[in-house]
């Protein structure tokens, strides 16, 4: 063991409760943010995508369960409880043959969402994240007049040789050219929401690219409020994706464990009600209940996602690979101070 895993293993239970106690002193009511898998079908084999490992069922997810999620939902945006709100997780939201409605009714039942979607520094409101590859005219306009207070469109790199390394089974060409048709519409009508997101994921392949990149989506963003580039960091998700090619591997694995707050402030629901520890698992296996059967509150509640909270209260991660692994927890103040001292 080294110096290091040997400190973090030592100090990390008493300083990850402490830092639980300062930081999260109360369980909220209702999650803040929800996941909300619209379906769980994908077009594309990305190579940075846990996918591949994803052995649950692909599928749609049934206007009826929808609906349900949003009456639960809505009680608690009533109350102005509810920040974020995205009906996107390991699928491609635009293969649901309803997603447009998805979006109509929930903008019309949660309409608290809009007004957190002036917060534009940050990513909150009614969101989806899309590949852009089933991007239709009619697709794109509907998205444009929808509730929608973030759009996401995914453009990896700025030549087809660097898109064809990152997403298998896409076409640069075609998905840059849906994406200048959207933003040529909302050039022509111009509106408040929602707030446009070009994602470009910061690779080793793409990271020599970001500056062509930028100067190609300059002239196509002029004269649209609220349109943006936005660099992604790239993510092994929690170890689950092995591709040194895009980026080195996570060093950070043995450090301070500080608790990401995921599990106090937001829940993700599978396209079949599936609930998952968080937006990195991909196979939503730990138990947590499925949102089909159960109210998302009593979910919220109940003794599985209890005991994790304690678990992870106290930094004990040694059965939870998929937390153990990741880098969301380890981005805090004594990780920093960590990383100096080996300076």
């Amino acid at each position: 063991m080294t110096e290091q895993a040997a400190w973090a293993r030592l100090t990390n239970p008493l300083v990850a409760r402490a830092y639980h106690s300062a930081r999260y002193r109360k369980l909220r009511d209702f999650p803040r943010s929800l996941v909300i898998e619209s379906t769980s079908r994908c077009n594309l084999r990305c190579r940075m995508c846990p996918r591949g490992s994803m052995t649950r069922r692909t599928q749609d997810m049934p206007r009826a369960l929808f609906d349900s999620l949003l009456d639960q939902i809505a009680e608690h945006d009533r109350r102005d409880m509810v920040d974020f709100v995205a009906l996107h997780w390991f699928g491609e939201p635009l293969l649901h043959p309803d997603l447009l409605g998805f979006l109509e009714r929930a903008g019309r039942r949660l309409p608290n969402l809009r007004r957190r979607g002036h917060l534009r520094s940050a990513v909150r409101g009614l969101c989806l994240s899309t590949n852009a590859t089933l991007l239709s005219a009619e697709l794109a306009q509907g998205l444009l007049d929808s509730p929608l207070t973030w759009l996401g469109l995914s453009v990896d790199g700025s030549s087809p040789e660097t898109y064809a390394t990152m997403r298998e089974g896409g076409v640069f060409e075609q998905v840059a050219a849906n994406v200048e048709r959207l933003l040529a519409l909302g050039r022509r009508h111009p509106r408040e929401f929602p707030t446009i997101a070009i994602q470009v994921i910061v690779t080793r392949t793409t990271r020599p690219e970001l500056g062509a990149c930028l100067r190609r989506w300059e002239k196509h963003l002029a004269g649209i409020p609220h349109a943006r580039v936005e660099l992604k960091p790239y993510t092994d998700w929690a170890g689950q994706v092995c591709e040194p090619e895009l980026e080195a591997p996570n060093r950070r694995r043995q450090f301070l464990y500080l608790n990401c707050g995921y599990l106090w402030d937001t829940m993700a629901v599978g396209a079949g009600g599936e609930v998952g520890l968080c937006c990195y698992d991909v196979n939503a296996s730990h138990g947590l209940g499925n949102a089909g059967q159960t109210p998302l509150q009593e979910i919220w509640h109940g003794e599985p996602l209890t005991a994790l909270r304690h678990r992870h209260a106290r930094g004990e991660l040694k059965e939870l690979p998929l937390c153990r692994n990741c880098r969301m927890g380890r981005k805090y103040p004594l990780d920093y101070l960590w990383r100096r001292r080996r300076r």
